[in-house]
């Protein structure tokens, strides 16, 4: 994977990482919204019951399985923002954290946004990120 895509991913990830918790969330209300449904109907058994206990333990192991996403995701950010942080210079830093894991409505900053959030020109910063990128591919490499 090149360093570009590398960066790029973060703001991906932590957009799946919302629409996970709120799958989950939803999950959550419907087992919890069904398991009241069994509890009020406690009948000898019945399919009704099988199938929506069924259903509700469906449920959980989906539930699980996007917790499990949801934790390797995680990993992913922080393995991310640890190779940012291995780069030296500040400057560099922090026009790789500004264009690559800082958003504006979900998008990722223009060059004029990151200019203005650190104070420098948008061209000096697109040199920057150049000078950024090669020191990720050299981090890279180097795993």
């Amino acid at each position: 994977m090149r360093a570009r895509e590398y960066l790029s991913q973060y703001i991906d990830i932590r957009c799946e990482i919302i629409r996970i918790k709120v799958v989950i969330e939803e999950i959550r209300a419907d087992a919890e919204m069904l398991s009241g449904d069994i509890e009020s109907e406690r009948v000898q058994t019945s399919r009704k019951y099988d199938k929506m206990a069924d259903y509700v333990a469906k449920m959980a192991d989906k539930t699980e399985e996007l917790s499990r996403k949801e934790l390797a995701m995680y990993h992913i950010l922080v393995d991310i923002e640890h190779t940012i942080d291995q780069i030296k210079s500040t400057t560099i830093r922090q026009v790789l954290t500004h264009r690559y894991m800082i958003t504006k409505d979900g998008k990722q900053l223009t060059w004029e946004e990151v200019a203005s959030a650190i104070n420098r020109s948008a061209r000096d910063c697109q040199r920057y990120e150049q000078k950024g990128v090669r020191e990720v591919e050299k981090l890279l490499s180097k795993n």
